[in-house]
């Protein structure tokens, strides 16, 4: 997704990547071998974008060939896809745990009104799409939810479109379960 903008990368790039490698463990140690080359990025701006985009398009070289691959049938048993898999899995549950953890904490911005109407459509969630994330958040700024206790992880909802359909349900899911603790009581009382 971010394949276009390599293009227009800034000095700051090396550092970027730097940092996604760390956030990724792969070791300090093994990304440059030669002495001159890390002296060179170290002095030369240019130098510096230059390595980030050949890192993009080596990347994105390798991405294209195991999708390649995966079209043909041939990666389905190997580890790299099941690596990946797994890898998309525990986003995806991440994604999922956030969701439903800002379902809990921002139903104390909700009306009995909010939840009911929450509850009524809660059958069409299977059916949202990407746009229902910008509809949450439209709707917890209207209620006065602030946008910093919103996300632990921002990064985890640019994944893809999936993994945003999959938040704005998980939020629904945590709203409802506070719910469904509470329209009891209310009905005792």
């Amino acid at each position: 997704k971010v394949s276009p903008i390599a293009a227009d990368l800034d000095e700051d790039a090396l550092e970027d990547l730097w940092t996604f490698l760390d956030f990724k463990g792969y070791p300090q140690t093994a990304r440059l071998h030669d002495p001159d080359f890390v002296h060179l990025l170290d002095i030369d701006a240019k130098s510096r974008i230059v390595f980030a985009q050949a890192w993009v398009d080596g990347v994105l070289s390798v991405w294209q060939t195991l999708k390649d691959q995966m079209g043909e049938g041939s990666l389905q048993d190997s580890a790299l896809a099941d690596r990946l898999a797994a890898e998309k899995a525990m986003l995806l549950h991440k994604v999922e745990e956030e969701g439903f953890e800002l379902g809990v904490r921002s139903s104390s911005h909700l009306s009995q009104q909010d939840f009911q109407h929450f509850e009524k459509v809660s059958p069409i969630a299977a059916d949202l799409d990407e746009d229902a994330l910008e509809a949450l958040w439209a709707f917890l700024d209207f209620k006065g939810y602030p946008q910093t206790a919103r996300l632990h992880d921002p990064d985890l909802l640019a994944v893809d479109g999936s993994s945003r359909i999959r938040f704005a349900q998980s939020w629904l899911e945590g709203v409802l379960s506070v719910w469904h603790t509470l329209k009891p009581e209310l009905v005792v009382q």
